[in-house]
């Protein structure tokens, strides 16, 4: 108490030195040579030492080549990127030339400084220490001092943080700068010339041998360098020197000319520890394994790698090497990388990593050190001395401290190694040595590394191994060929782990020169090891093979590069890899926005690799893979060759994104569909489609691209300016034809066009929700005080970089690197259309050779002076032969073409910014689509005046600036009719016309757009015609004229009316009735009828027509995607049914369903018709949705849809059906429930039979005749035929005779994959969706889903063919064996190839299927159901039925298939634990977590909807047989039963553990619901406690951290029972169709109008009861965390104390600091660091959930601090109140005082945030300017048009998705709407 109540003295620190206020910005890098050595150390033996646990230690040195661009002449300043969270500096060295002789390199004295300052965001301010603070020396928690800045105060200091690791963390001053321009010697010269010359010649002599000296450093590292690396790598580089050599030279030469001519240029060696401990470092990460002396494995392979993350993240490279990072040129050097692992013998390791080859390693094996031993002398030469002494340092210490642990554990005598022993494997250790470098310049963001027991395997494609047998000349020339490639590190390999059992081969042909005399004796591997690692192997190959070279070739043709970037690329395999591709339910983990590429390979989770003996289906797993190959290459080579000009990487990174989204795009064009990705030994081929895929593709046909054209002149095209070109249309998908694709297979282009709608519609969700303050409708989305761009804060005055958004705004979990990635392809969408793809492609190219010859050092690209090239068509000309055309470039400067200028622009300006890449493409583009890409590129201010107005400047941006910095999507609505023409004299008709009108739709908080826009109109008869309309920006309604229609009406009059019925006839059939269905009896004029439904009958699209009297088709609205935005057009139904069937693009066809899915609309020209053949004309619009999903069964007239287009007609007559639904569930009768029964129509159809769900039939087989034969019998007149009418499926014969027949006709065979798996996921999901009015699931659908889910198997799937069709391909292969062994006897042993189409051991794999069992689970959870209500017959009151609950059926199946799933995945575990590959897993992941997401939310759902009187007497008459099922049901709504899930041991999956975390939230807040006096609702906050202690785990992976910390930003704001986020996102691993189905439903989005899945996702009590509980009781759990502590006595202090406690858990893990201070481990581990120290999105993360929570203060934590006067006592440690975070007063003041400091920051912010505030504003501002404005036209200004219209709000139903509907509800009720508003009605009676 003493020393309690005596004064704290204050604590005045040493003055400091200069400040070092140098920026990594003004830094040139040239050559940067790195040097790591990593030791995995575990003690020997373990039984002997106290702590056997393994662990990894590293230590590294870096040399930068480098010269200060600043202008300081007095001393040297210079910043490095370095985190010094996982880095420790030790020295740092920095030298110049020597000023004596010019020769030699000398040091110079050097100070330095290393701060991390986003390790602890928030430090203990300097003034606020005290003596007691430095004499006592407590562990304290530094957040503690600043815990009054509050939310506030920790995102402006970790804007700050960010801002300070831009500038760099590791600070290097010299007192002098290094000599650079040596003074001229004295003289006598008098004439000014002469002493001119002197001096130039001079400075020529010096220059030299400043050149000379550079690269003599260069090139001869001094012989300390070599002793303290050794000559092993030195014989690694002679043996690479070959093969490296020229680029090595030019590339010497360039930086030593380069530094020869810098002032300042240096040479700064840094020394440093590389701390691996158990955490993930956010660019590297190590894990050690747990492996015994006897060799039995532990649960963790010893492995580490390195992630590239993106530019201004703060992680990458800078975690483990100091470098600069950034995107800027003069921060890209060649690398010269080197990496030592000394190891165990046992484990394996090696090492891959980047370069333009393989690189070079060698291992040498020798025994393990002996503690205090000397280092070997050999050793340290072959190794070199810093490696050896570095692994006897860590002998020694481990030694030391086991020795200190157990002081009396015996002494241990080392063999001595000249006797003839037996010695273990475990003593002896592997070291392997392995170099590789780029000669060409990167950034340090495409460096990366690997170390693991890898097993290599060589892409079959690339080095032909299906040549291996063969005896050819060209076969052994193939082979030569390889070999060569082999030895210049030259080809595409794979690595993954090998099995446990076979890692001790690995280094069993290593170098033995320190083991003499030693011979290896190992015992051979068991039959059943080689199957596990053939199986292995094929796994691997299975899914890789061909991918990888044909991305990187597609690449390379696209961006006309004669070479690739490298020559050799290695895709490396680690299972659970941080950014590998797989996602536990965070959108950040999608591969489309992390990943893990660098300079010549990528690092990826293998746990996505197909399991052992099995294949992928393409869509459930397959596509996925592909497509994270083959991004992977793309990002690599872009992150590598394009710089970024500027010093804002965070904003303009979006440039990176879309050069990676226009690639991939046009590879998505080319390989999208199944089989046409990889090669042939791979899961990814398929002979039939991989001919028509990549450049081949009919989508890919306006390639090859010229640069240069002969005249680079506009051309109008088609005469008017605007319109767009053929080569951009693609008129192959105008018209739907069998090139788009089969019933069973889904083209490229129909594929890539639907999920360019899922971006559309995720995006439009991200934006639409957008709002100020708290008004955040969705979870985790916007971020308060900024709002969504892709450029985040940037503008042209400010960087986001500066601001500090590398650590908020860009490591948002939505709003960042997700939200990017989708807007940055919609952008890329908007820029196609706008500039076109060919220009768009040679902005690209330019940038490519831009980078190119900047990398050689040139300056500008030199057009010749004079150019020859014959025109076009020239050669066919008489006399044109050897005559050339020259064009004089000298003579005018405007001759030279566009490309050259933006090559040059380009290197002028060093790279690409926001404004050059707009500029270029605005030139490139040229005078015809100037007007599509005309804006501003001004940022402009609110003050800002216009001169034209005198106000305030009010008009939009335009392009670029409103797509890129705008957040607010283009809305338009469209309406067209077609009436008879009125312009003859007198008002006589003269024809039919078409009226349009178009009305922008501007929400409050939009952005106006404006301009030209397309419009399409198809007629009859095949015509279409396209216009130039135009948008006013002012959001008036625009008339767009009349269009006269010419070709013939699609029905006439006589025809209409026959088949309404009004007057009866027997001649109005427009089908020959012949073709009805004999054994169905139709009535007179009932051919298409309930009883003869699509059988014989009428298609829908046949009865539609006969509503259309006039001759237009469709109408399309910007089908080139100008705007990118949502476009409503109102048509007839007649022409959404003539899009759905006849437009190629599936796009429109999709949004024609989503039309028709919100109709029936009235049909024009007669109000009587109301049927057609007793077809009820409201029922139209869902037949033909039923039509597209039936397919073939219903298809006679036309081509059936591809399965991608028919999952989504599954979903919009779900859509119909919930906006047509009946008022109750309980409703009878057919027509009620139409869309319903055509569901499970198409059902029954397909996959049953006997009333037994058949097993999903996952391919087809396909049979190819003769090409010859077929097209003399099928076309005698001579006309070609297609290549798709060549193939017939074998299931379309009948069995027996007629399949026997095609045996003899047919000559090739294929196994194909049927994608009707696809549409089976999808009806099962539309089923489960169905609602009535009042939010209840019909019972129908509920027997449906519980006949499914229980009668299926364990995979879902059946055979690979039927027995019938597997005899079949037996007898056609032995057909084609004989054939081929005849052909070779009658060829005399020369090779005949007979053409199998089926060869190869692919085809007869089976599928791997389990995503088919997780969409049924995860359809249960959009069930909603409540007990029938029954009559009292005592009381004679309406109660719930005592009967089961209609979902307990569901949730015994749900339960039996989780007991099941668990159990299979332990066994699966047990599995991969003889193996340790970590190969597979993923495809099985996601059938627990939603057995768990749907078993959670039945439960809820059960107790939610049922009474507790009902449960009484339930539980009263429940029998003793049925204990157990109730045992069951209750076990499932307790948090306890999940809890156990989550924390058995070993650890499940990340995506069961986060289902289990997302269930337990559920379940706790739940119980929350009621309101209760005498109980607090604590679930939330239970709920939060165990999820941030699951968290804080050191055994958490990082991804599932972010899961974690997500659902709990869900859970506070009411999303995490309706949206399902794991069950949704985790295991899927695709962002656009994952976010597209969380943020607008299981039903996805609508068209606008009623929005049938938004009963889906509003939760209220009727259409949703259980996330409706969920939501009340986290809402009263919400309000409990924010108001415990405000009033004294309002909580309980025990409440209040458990509210701080987790409240300053949280701010300490933000802060970056671990839940208990620890002492550090030397050279091992920081102590004092925690989770968010290095994983800049989880922090970010949970400073959203402390912003949401406590947006102003925690009141709980300011309570507990007020009883300061108790501390102390017994009640204050009982309650916990020590464990509260505290601060003094002065911590207190000088917390107060750091916050003022940071005041410029927040008011650059806040000005930032104010310019994106205004963009939103500028539309509500302009209509205030121009609502008074009167129109010229008084007949038009009657009408509304031309008149200003007022932003709309945005309301429930704008929210929900109805932005039609919300604009028409909106204008109506503001007599906006061209009609009147009524405000009273008049009754009048009859007689009155």
């Amino acid at each position: 108490n003493q020393q309690a109540k005596s004064k704290k003295r204050r604590f005045n620190p040493p003055p400091s030195l200069q400040d070092n206020k140098a920026e990594a910005s003004n830094l040139r890098l040239y050559h940067q040579k790195s040097h790591l050595s990593f030791v995995l150390h575990s003690n020997y033996p373990s039984s002997t030492a106290a702590g056997g646990e393994p662990r990894w230690y590293a230590q590294g040195q870096t040399t930068l080549y480098l010269a200060d661009l600043s202008m300081d002449a007095k001393s040297l300043h210079l910043a490095l990127h370095l985190r010094g969270s996982s880095c420790q500096v030790t020295h740092v060295q920095v030298e110049g030339i020597n000023e004596r002789n010019y020769s030699s390199m000398t040091p110079i004295k050097s100070a330095h400084w290393h701060m991390d300052p986003l390790a602890k965001v928030l430090r203990k301010p300097a003034i606020s220490y005290t003596m007691d603070d430095v004499v006592l020396k407590k562990q304290r928690h530094e957040a503690d001092s600043q815990c009054s800045r509050g939310a506030k105060g920790m995102t402006t200091s970790l804007r700050a943080a960010s801002i300070a690791s831009h500038l760099g963390e590791l600070r290097i001053s010299t007192q002098a700068k290094p000599l650079s321009s040596p003074p001229l010697p004295t003289t006598s010269a008098t004439n000014k010339d002469q002493q001119q010359q002197k001096q130039q010649a001079f400075d020529q002599q010096q220059y030299q041998k400043l050149m000379q000296c550079w690269k003599k450093d260069l090139q001869e590292p001094p012989p300390h360098t070599t002793a303290a690396h050794g000559k092993a790598l030195e014989r690694i580089q002679e043996k690479m020197a070959d093969r490296e050599g020229p680029r090595k030279q030019a590339r010497v030469e360039l930086i030593a000319k380069a530094m020869a001519s810098q002032r300042s240029a240096c040479k700064v060696t840094v020394h440093y520890l590389i701390l691996l401990g158990k955490e993930h470092l956010g660019g590297i990460h190590a894990l050690a394994s747990s492996s015994s002396s006897d060799g039995s494995a532990g649960t963790t392979t010893p492995h580490i790698y390195t992630t590239s993350g993106v530019y201004g993240d703060h992680e990458g490279p800078r975690s483990w090497i100091p470098t600069l990072d950034s995107a800027a040129t003069h921060h890209r050097a060649s690398h010269d990388l080197t990496i030592q692992v000394t190891a165990p013998m046992r484990e394996g390791l090696s090492v891959v990593g980047f370069g333009e080859d393989c690189g070079g390693s060698e291992t040498y094996l020798h025994s393990r050190p002996a503690p205090e031993s000397p280092p070997d002398v050999q050793l340290q030469q072959e190794l070199g001395y810093h490696h050896v002494r570095m692994l006897h340092r860590i002998i020694n210490a481990n030694h030391q401290s086991a020795l200190a642990q157990s002081p009396n554990a015996p002494h241990v005598i080392p063999p001595d190694p000249s006797s003839s022993s037996v010695v273990s494997i475990d003593s002896l250790l592997a070291t392997t040595v392995w170099t590789s470098a780029s000669w060409l310049p990167v950034s340090s963001r495409a460096l990366g590394f690997a170390i693991g027991p890898f097993r290599m395997l060589e892409d079959p494609e690339f080095f032909h191994d299906s040549t291996l047998d063969d005896k050819s000349s060209e076969a052994k020339q193939w082979r030569e060929e390889a070999e060569e490639a082999r030895r210049n590190g030259e080809g595409i390999r794979q690595y993954y782990f090998a099995p446990v059992f076979a890692r001790k081969y690995i280094h069993a042909q290593a170098n033995t020169s320190f083991l003499p005399n030693t011979d290896f004796q190992f015992s051979p591997l068991s039959p059943r090891q080689k199957d596990i690692v053939a199986g292995l192997d094929q796994s691997v190959i299975l899914a890789t093979a061909g991918v990888a070279h044909r991305a990187l070739s597609f690449m390379k043709e696209i961006l006309a590069l004669p070479v690739f970037r490298t020559v050799a690329y290695n895709q490396v395999w680690i299972p659970g890899a941080v950014h590998g591709g797989s996602t536990s339910g965070c959108l950040n983990g999608c591969p489309e926005a992390s990943l893990n590429p660098f300079l010549g390979g990528a690092i990826m989770d293998s746990r996505l690799l197909p399991p052992v003996g099995h294949r992928l289906p393409f869509y459930h797993g397959g596509r996925v893979l592909q497509f994270l190959q083959a991004r992977c290459a793309v990002r690599g080579w872009i992150i590598s060759a394009i710089p970024l000009g500027g010093q804002d990487d965070v904003g303009q990174g979006y440039i990176h994104t879309l050069f990676e989204s226009l690639i991939m795009s046009l590879y998505e064009r080319g390989h999208a569909a199944h089989g046409e990705g990889g090669a042939k030994d791979s899961m990814f081929y398929t002979k039939r489609f991989s001919g028509g895929s990549g450049l081949n593709s009919n989508s890919l046909d306006f390639f090859p691209i010229q640069n240069i054209e002969d005249a680079d002149l506009d051309v109008v095209v088609g005469s008017i300016i605007g319109a767009v070109p053929v080569e951009d249309r693609n008129n192959d998908q105008l018209w739907r034809s069998a090139s788009n694709g089969t019933e069973s297979h889904t083209s490229s282009m129909d594929e890539f066009a639907i999920r360019q709608l899922l971006c559309k519609d995720a995006v439009n969700c991200l934006e639409r929700a957008i709002g100020s303050g708290r008004t955040i409708t969705l979870p985790s989305m916007g971020w308060l005080g900024s709002s969504l761009a892709l450029s985040f804060l940037s503008s042209n005055a400010t960087s986001s970089a500066g601001l500090g958004c590398g650590a908020l705004e860009l490591a948002h979990p939505v709003g960042g690197l997700p939200y990017r990635a989708l807007k940055s392809d919609l952008l890329r969408k908007v820029i196609e259309g706008r500039a076109g793809i060919a220009n768009f492609v040679r902005l690209v190219r330019a940038s490519f050779v831009a980078a190119h010859l900047d990398d050689n050092g040139h300056r500008t690209l030199n057009y010749p002076s004079s150019y020859s090239k014959p025109k076009s068509g020239e050669k066919d000309k008489p006399g044109s032969s050897g005559e050339k055309r020259d064009i004089k470039m000298q003579d005018s400067s405007k001759r030279v073409p566009r490309f050259i200028n933006c090559v040059n622009e380009v290197l002028k300006k060093g790279g690409l910014t926001h404004t050059l890449f707009t500029r270029a493409l605005q030139n490139l583009a040229g005078k015809v689509r100037e007007s599509q890409l005309l804006g501003t590129l001004v940022d402009v201010e609110r003050t800002a005046i216009d001169p034209r107005t005198k106000g305030p400047f009010v008009e939009p941006a335009g392009f670029p600036n409103s797509y890129v910095r705008g957040a607010s999507e283009f809305y338009l609505r469209v309406g067209v009719h077609v009436e008879p023409a009125r312009d003859g004299p007198g008002g006589v008709k003269t024809g039919i016309q078409l009226q349009s009108y178009a009305e922008p739709v501007i929400p409050v908080g939009g952005v106006a757009f404006g301009g030209p826009i397309t419009v399409r109109v198809v007629e009859n008869e095949g015509s279409f015609r396209e216009f130039v309309k135009d948008i006013n920006v002012d959001g008036s309604l625009r008339d767009w004229g009349s269009l006269f229609l010419h070709a013939k009406p699609v029905t006439l009059p006589k025809a209409q009316t026959a088949a309404s019925g009004i007057i009866e006839t027997t001649g109005s059939s427009v089908k020959d009735p012949s073709h009805a269905s004999s054994s169905a009896v139709a009535p007179t004029r009932g051919a298409f009828s309930e009883s003869n439904l699509h059988r014989g009958g009428y298609q829908a699209i046949e009865l539609i027509r006969l509503t259309n009297l006039t001759p237009l088709l469709w109408v399309r609205v910007d089908p080139m995607g100008l705007y990118g935005g949502k476009i409503s057009v109102f048509q007839p139904d007649a022409c959404l049914a003539e899009m759905l069937f006849h437009d190629g693009d599936a796009g429109a066809q999709v949004n024609a369903m989503r039309s028709l899915a919100e109709r029936p609309v009235r049909i024009q020209g007669s109000v009587k018709v109301t049927a057609v053949y007793d077809v009820n004309v409201a029922e139209l619009p869902v037949r033909l949705l039923g039509d597209c999903l039936r397919g073939s069964p219903a298809m006679h007239s036309s081509l059936p849809h591809t399965p991608g287009v028919r999952v989504q007609a599954a979903l919009a007559i779900a859509l119909w059906q919930n906006n047509k639904a009946p008022q109750t569930k309980n409703s009878i009768g057919a027509k009620h429930w139409i869309g319903l029964n055509l569901l499970i129509q198409y059902f029954q159809e397909r996959f049953i039979n006997n009333g037994t769900p058949l097993p999903v039939k996952m391919n087809r087989v396909v049979l190819k005749k003769n090409s010859d034969t077929s097209e003399a019998a099928a076309n005698p007149d001579g006309a070609s035929k297609k290549s798709d009418d060549l193939f017939d499926y074998l299931d379309s014969f009948d069995e027996g005779e007629e399949r026997a027949a095609v045996l003899e006709e047919f000559d090739e065979v294929e196994v194909e994959e049927d994608e009707e798996y696809r549409v089976r996921s999808a009806v099962i999901t539309a089923i489960a969706s169905v609602r009535a009015k009042d939010g209840m699931t019909p019972k129908p659908a509920i027997e449906f889903l519980e006949k499914v889910l229980d009668s299926v198997d364990a995979e879902m799937v059946g055979n690979l063919v039927s027995p019938d069709e597997e005899l079949f391909l037996e007898k056609k292969r032995r057909k084609l064996q004989k054939a081929e062994e005849e052909a070779k006897e009658d060829m005399d042993g020369d090779t005949v190839i007979v053409n199998d189409l089926n060869d190869g051991l692919v085809p007869s794999i089976p599928y791997a299927s389990s995503m088919l069992i997780s969409d049924s689970l995860l359809a249960l959870c959009f069930i909603n159901a409540s007990p029938a209500v029954i009559t009292d017959p005592v009381t004679g009151k309406p109660v719930q039925s005592t009967a089961k609950h209609p979902v307990a059926r569901l949730m015994e199946i749900c339960r039996r298939w989780l007991d099941w799933e668990l159990y299979r995945e332990r066994i699966r575990m047990e599995v991969d634990m003889e193996s340790m590959s970590g190969v597979s897993g993923v495809c099985y992941d996601s059938i627990a977590a939603c057995a768990i997401t749907a078993l959670s939310s039945l439960a809820i759902l059960r107790q939610s909807t049922t009474e507790k009187q009902t449960v009484a007497a339930t539980a009263k008459s429940q029998s003793s047989e049925t204990s157990d099922e109730a045992s069951k049901f209750q076990e499932s709504a307790s948090a306890d039963f999940y809890i156990k899930i989550f924390d058995s041991k070993p650890h499940r999956s990340d995506v069961t553990r986060a289902a289990c975390a997302q269930a337990i939230i559920c379940v706790c807040c739940a119980a929350d619901r009621f309101e209760e006096a005498s109980k607090k609702p604590t679930g939330l906050l239970f709920a939060l406690e165990f999820v941030l202690e699951r968290i804080i785990e050191r055994s958490t992976s990082p991804a599932l951290r972010q899961t974690l910390a997500q659902l709990m930003m869900d859970a506070c704001t009411g999303k995490i029972c309706s949206m399902q986020r794991v069950a949704t996102i985790g295991g899927r691993n695709d962002l656009f169709s994952s976010a597209a189905r969380f943020l607008n439903g299981p039903l996805g989005a609508a068209n606008g109008g009623d929005n049938g899945s938004a009963i889906l996702t509003m939760v209220t009590p009727a259409s949703f009861p259980a996330a409706a509980a969920v939501n009340d009781g986290a809402r009263r759990g919400l309000r409990l965390m924010t108001r415990a502590g405000r009033e004294p006595k309002a909580y309980s202090d025990v409440l209040t104390t458990r509210i701080a406690r987790f409240a300053t858990t949280l701010w300490r893990t933000m802060n970056g600091e671990p839940l208990k201070v620890v002492d550090g481990v030397p050279g091992y581990l920081d102590g004092s660091l925690g989770i968010c120290a290095n994983d800049g999105v989880l922090r970010c993360s949970l400073l959203c959930l402390w912003q949401w929570v406590w947006p102003n203060a925690c009141y709980a934590t300011l309570r507990v601090q007020s009883w300061k006067t108790h501390e102390g006592t017994q009640h204050y440690k009982n309650i916990g109140a020590d464990h509260v975070m505290k601060q003094s007063e002065e911590e207190k003041e000088a917390a107060d005082v750091e916050e003022a400091s940071l005041k410029g920051i927040c008011n650059l912010v806040n000005m930032e945030t104010d310019r994106q505030t205004w963009r939103s504003e500028m539309s509500s501002k302009a209509y205030d300017y121009n609502k008074n404005k009167k129109a010229t036209d008084a007949v038009a200004a009657e009408q509304g048009v031309g008149k200003a219209l007022p932003p709309i709000q945005r309301d429930s139903a704008f929210l929900a998705g109805g932005w039609t509907a919300s604009a028409a509800q909106q204008r109506r009720k503001l007599a906006l709407d061209g009609g009147m508003a009524v405000t009273k009605l008049r009754l009048r009676k009859s007689g009155d």
